[in-house]
């Protein structure tokens, strides 16, 4: 897999409204390829990117595509960030079920639904992960 380096030259931060609900997009120029505009979804893998950064990529993760006559281009998540091809890393996914079993095994409990959360959230706040 070619892998290069690419450095933030400036980047700007979008809130777009999707099906799913608000996400943050980036577009971000690199130094290597000025006036040339680069698209990503936050995620994980590229929260707290900054101008001066240097991220490593793949070449298999810059996609183009042309749309009206102009070519876009999107940086993808790196493989190891990705799971199911959403962006969630498989660490994150396997959390997220660790605490909906939680929860589940709370409410059969008779536990309320509220309660549960209420509890759940209180041990994430204390650094328990579930």
């Amino acid at each position: 897999m070619e892998k290069f380096n690419l450095t933030i030259n400036r980047i700007w931060e979008n809130t777009i409204e999707t099906k799913f609900g608000p996400k943050t997009r980036y577009s971000v120029e690199f130094k290597e390829r000025p006036k040339t505009y680069i698209s990503s979804w936050a995620a994980g893998w590229n929260q707290g990117w900054k101008t001066g950064d240097v991220i490593e990529c793949a070449k298999e993760q810059l996609k183009e595509r042309e749309y009206n006559g102009k070519k876009y281009y999107t940086l993808m998540a790196p493989p190891e960030a990705r799971f199911n091809g959403n962006g969630v890393s498989k660490e994150e996914f396997d959390m997220l079920v660790l605490r909906v079993g939680n929860l589940e095994e709370l409410m059969k409990e008779g536990i309320t639904e509220e309660c549960a959360i209420e509890q759940t959230v209180e041990n994430i706040e204390d650094g328990i992960p579930f």
